[in-house]
């Protein structure tokens, strides 16, 4: 289960802090203050995830093949719709059953060592340019 998020220079966020997230989770503001665009995050990735062309740092979406959130163009991702931009965003999850990492002897189909997952978190930067947009940085914290 996501156990918290967080946002920079994401959509109408120049920073989130680290938002808390519960089996129940409510945002509340002001009509267009961005509560939507922290949800479309987490359908984006959705979406980068379900799609055939693993090239894409982040799958945008379309409109005619029924995306989960067609975002656009990457300036539509950017903070003040200003490129170049650096966006970050992270995540922490606990699992919801007991996960374990098998690490196995070389040249061995047994297992040396079982270690269970606790808490882990993925964080990323996302250069944007006119022309691209690759990975920066992606760290995943266990």
């Amino acid at each position: 289960m996501f156990t918290s998020f967080s946002a920079s220079s994401y959509k109408a966020w120049r920073a989130t802090d680290e938002i808390a997230l519960a089996p129940i989770t409510g945002f509340f503001g002001p009509n267009s203050s961005g509560k939507t665009s922290l949800l479309q995050l987490f359908l984006l990735l959705k979406q980068t995830v379900q799609s055939a062309d693993t090239s894409k740092v982040l799958d945008l979406g379309d409109d005619s093949a029924g995306a989960l959130v067609p975002v656009g163009s990457w300036q539509n991702l950017c903070f003040g719709r200003v490129l170049p931009r650096e966006i970050e965003f992270s995540f922490s999850w606990t699992p919801v059953h007991r996960t374990t990492v098998e690490i196995l002897e070389p040249e061995s189909d047994t297992a040396d060592e079982v270690i269970p997952l606790p808490e882990s978190t993925y964080a990323t930067a996302i250069h944007i340019s006119e022309l691209r947009a690759f990975t920066r940085r992606l760290i995943h914290v266990g």
